[in-house]
């Protein structure tokens, strides 16, 4: 078997591999500069760093409860109202990120956050199971974390050169 899926295996799922590559790139796009934020509400370096140790505990714990969630809830609703409505919210609560001043704000909002943002991967796993054939599952859903890896290597690269 090869490492590239058939033609017309790809075509039939790239929009929802971008989305991937897209989610994962929107995600981690503050990553690299979200420690100048919190050292900027912190007023100081000494101590930023735990700060920031404890704020990328809590989103890693909102993406971990998305996951049982959001992944639950997948399968009772609709894959398309999911992502909907999960995209929608996280980007509200990524955009509040701007106005915060203060690291109760900053940990809910991060928190909702991650956790919205992380509710659009089992909608894109749903969508990229129905539209892959069985002989090809492995191998398109290996892309599929392919693509995401590369949006979140991307990430930090776009923020800098936006920063």
């Amino acid at each position: 078997m090869a490492l590239i899926p058939r033609k017309m295996d790809l075509l039939a799922v790239w929009p929802i591999l971008i989305m991937m590559g897209i989610v994962m790139l929107a995600r981690q796009f503050d990553v690299s500069f979200l420690p100048l934020l919190v050292q900027e509400i912190h007023g100081s370096i000494n101590g930023a760093s735990a700060w920031t140790g404890a704020l990328s505990a809590v989103a890693g714990t909102a993406g971990a409860l998305s996951g049982f969630l959001l992944g639950w809830l997948a399968d009772r609703i609709s894959p398309g109202k999911l992502a909907v409505v999960t995209a929608c919210m996280a980007g509200a609560f990524m955009l509040s990120l701007h106005f915060v001043h203060g690291f109760l704000m900053l940990f809910i909002m991060r928190f909702l956050m991650i956790f919205c943002s992380s509710g659009l991967d089992p909608a894109l796993q749903i969508w990229l199971s129905q539209r892959t054939p069985v002989e090809s599952r492995g191998l398109i859903f290996g892309w599929g974390c392919s693509i995401r890896s590369c949006g979140n290597f991307t990430a930090p690269l776009a923020a800098g050169v936006v920063v």
